[in-house]
């Protein structure tokens, strides 16, 4: 096999997140935050109640990349070509490019029921992917944070928005990551998630342990924040920040 497959996770709401599946990373684990369970991709925010704690696995295996129902309480389904199949617990089924997952939120009966929809993308696909050196365009939104004035902001081109609502924790994520820039920049940051527990929960981190869905939910509350686009997971590593640190000099940094 050449080139790694992806999956990207769409929730009812609208929030997207693209993680890339290693071989030889051997089973992803999928469920809600806050399980008991390790997981590999954590769903969060409020359709994620729907999901089960540890809803279904992802494995490579035979040449290709299988999924298979953990007996979830709501069910997996598959959809290809537009028909849609419920998985059975427990038996694999093989994923072909453009496949999805789909899990159920909502009562079907009511005619309200929505879905997190999980899109594969096969290892032959070209998936294109921003890397660090890139300039952010213009248009499109970076995080910014004013030292002087202590005000966290939203850049778009020559447009500030003024973020509210931070909780101390997120903007401790985010002013983490910022610093790592450098001054004068438009640039994309990338932050490990052992080094985000660390500077977020300090000392505390070794003894609380397992705090990888805590970070997880953390990131969740800071893109509904920033909006789309902003702040990505970096599946198996940590997350990459788009941020503008144009109006600072290094002293400031």
């Amino acid at each position: 096999m050449t080139g790694r497959a992806h999956l990207e996770v769409r929730s009812p709401e609208g929030d997207t997140e693209v993680y890339v599946l290693d071989a030889d990373h051997g089973v992803y684990y999928v469920g809600r935050v806050g399980s008991a369970h390790h997981l590999d991709i954590a769903l969060t925010g409020k359709s994620a109640a729907w999901v089960s704690s540890l809803h279904f696995m992802l494995d490579f295996h035979a040449g290709g990349w299988y999924v298979t129902d953990n007996n979830s309480t709501n069910g997996t389904q598959f959809q290809r070509a537009g028909k849609i199949t419920p998985l059975k617990p427990g038996f694999p089924s093989a994923l072909n490019d453009g496949d999805e997952v789909l899990l159920p939120v909502g009562d079907e009966a009511s005619g309200s029921q929505k879905h997190w929809v999980l899109r594969y993308t096969g290892p032959s696909a070209r998936v294109v992917t921003p890397n660090r050196s890139e300039t952010r365009p213009r248009h499109q939104p970076m995080f910014r944070y004013d030292p002087d004035l202590g005000t966290p902001m939203l850049s778009v081109g020559a447009e500030l928005t003024e973020l509210t609502g931070l909780r101390a924790m997120e903007l401790k994520l985010l002013l983490y990551m910022w610093r790592k820039a450098g001054p004068g920049r438009t640039t994309k940051v990338e932050a490990v998630r052992e080094e985000l527990i660390e500077e977020i929960w300090g000392a505390k981190a070794a003894a609380l342990g397992g705090l990888d869905g805590d970070l997880n939910g953390l990131a969740y509350r800071v893109r509904k924040t920033l909006g789309p686009g902003v702040l990505d997971t970096v599946r198996g590593r940590g997350f990459h920040l788009w941020v503008d640190t144009r109006n600072v000099t290094s002293e400031q940094t």
